[in-house]
């Protein structure tokens, strides 16, 4: 009997996934390698698509009750329109039928519209210009003066401010101990009070036993105390605040490069640029420049077409390489993405006004990408779209957190030095008591003796 209740129950589980598996919608994917948005790991049929995109897919999903298998586009081109009249890329596979959706780096255009369908936007971007960090000796002064950044979050006049506080708090802490009655474990001499409340309130401020209960009994020193505490607390977090935002925020050593904005580029001679040949960045400002600044950069670019690097990667390399003299205009996502990779060389330039996003694209006689919209607006309202983004996209590089580990270096060698101070002197100084005790022994039993 319990071998034909475990036969049915078998036969019901493979009845209810086959049942499901046939209601799913299984769509042909197509895709371009481009970080941090799809990033393909190894080779043949062990290939898999990671980045923003393939888990956006696996979120949505379920949503659609679809499945998507992704494959990387023949061509290795994003579509344009040939001489024949026909798409090239992802658009011409979705064009002719043999794949149902394109994601990846894919921007909109009108022209594009025109062949397929697009989804509501993805990430919007804009415009950057990759250039090098400029160098004196060989040695960049900046990056330097970067190990300071941790001291960037407040200004110099916030930073003395701070130090006067605690100079004064210790003070007022020390003359509380001196001549406040109601407290018991003051010293006689107001010089010890005084350097006693240094030491506390640092401790205090280092967060080391900063909410456990005062030592003294006076009770305008638990109040100082007490309120010193809500005051670094508050400082604390108005410094993690502005911290995140320093880390976040673009370079200071634009001020010291060539290139300042989109404009210094058309009117100079020292420095080269170009784009990714035949990307929407190129004819953006070839045919669709919307100033002056960008039609004068079309034109450049136009003289130098034959030159133009073929994919983010060559251009960014060529920047490396060159010595402050050939700068590389990419996708604002890509420039991010690759001037946050060692060595941390590269400083960026953004645009001002262009700003374009990336979408889905689909078969104009698929409904895929109202599926798409449906499930997108569901994740924006979730916010599980923007954790998404923050996941691959807000990483912070080791150039701009260094001065941390420098802060924390400097700790550990004043610990060290504290600790063989301690060592050699300290042992001195019990040594020295032990023996004034052991002098002291025979006088004191004597004593003893006589009373």
């Amino acid at each position: 009997m319990d071998r034909w209740y475990g036969y049915t129950v078998f036969l019901l589980v493979c009845v209810f996934y086959i049942s499901a598996a046939e209601g799913l919608t299984e769509y042909r994917v197509t895709t371009v390698t481009h970080p941090p948005l799809v990033m393909s790991q190894g080779d043949g049929d062990k290939r898999k698509f990671v980045g923003l995109l393939p888990d956006l897919l696996a979120k949505i999903g379920p949503m659609m009750n679809a499945t998507f298998s992704m494959k990387h586009v023949q061509d290795g081109r994003y579509g344009m329109l040939d001489n024949t009249g026909n798409w090239t890329g992802m658009i011409g596979e979705l064009a002719n039928n043999q794949s149902d959706i394109a994601a990846a780096a894919i921007t909109v255009t009108v022209q594009r519209a025109n062949a397929v369908h697009f989804s509501q936007p993805v990430l919007e971007f804009g415009l950057s210009i990759v250039l090098k960090k400029p160098t004196a000796d060989g040695i960049s002064w900046k990056r330097w003066k970067g190990l300071l950044s941790f001291l960037k979050p407040f200004t110099t006049g916030v930073w003395i401010a701070v130090i006067c506080s605690y100079t004064i708090v210790s003070l007022l802490y020390g003359l509380i101990l001196q001549f406040d009655p109601m407290e018991e474990d003051g010293a006689d001499n107001i010089r010890k009070n005084i350097t006693r409340g240094f030491p506390v309130m640092f401790y205090r401020f280092c967060f080391q036993g900063s909410f456990s209960p005062s030592t003294c009994t006076s009770r305008s020193a638990k109040m100082l105390t007490c309120f010193w505490c809500i005051f670094v607390i508050l400082i604390f977090a108005s410094y993690i605040t502005a911290l995140a935002v320093v880390f976040r925020s673009g370079d200071d050593e634009l001020l010291e490069t060539p290139i300042h904005s989109f404009e210094d580029l058309p009117y100079q001679s020292e420095v080269e640029y170009g784009v990714i040949a035949n990307s929407m960045t190129y004819q953006y400002f070839t045919v669709n420049a919307k100033d002056q600044t960008d039609e004068a950069i079309g034109k450049q670019l136009k003289k130098s077409k034959d030159q133009m690097p073929k994919n983010t990667a060559e251009g960014v390399k060529r920047v490396r390489d060159s010595k402050g003299d050939y700068v590389f205009i990419t996708e604002e996502l890509s420039a991010r993405t690759e001037s946050g990779k060692p060595p941390c060389d590269l400083v960026l330039v953004h645009h001002s006004k262009l700003r374009r996003s990336y979408s889905f694209a689909c078969r104009l006689e698929s409904n895929a990408c109202h599926d798409l919209d449906v499930a997108l607006i569901s994740l924006k309202e979730n916010g599980v779209l923007e954790e998404l983004i923050s996941k691959w996209t807000d990483g912070i590089s080791i150039d701009k957190i260094g001065s941390l580990f420098i802060l924390l270096l400097l700790g550990i060698v004043i610990r060290i030095g504290l600790l063989i101070f301690d060592i050699c002197f300290e042992k001195r100084f019990e040594k020295k008591m032990r023996g004034t005790t052991r002098d002291d022994q025979p006088f004191e039993s004597i004593t003893n003796d006589m009373q």
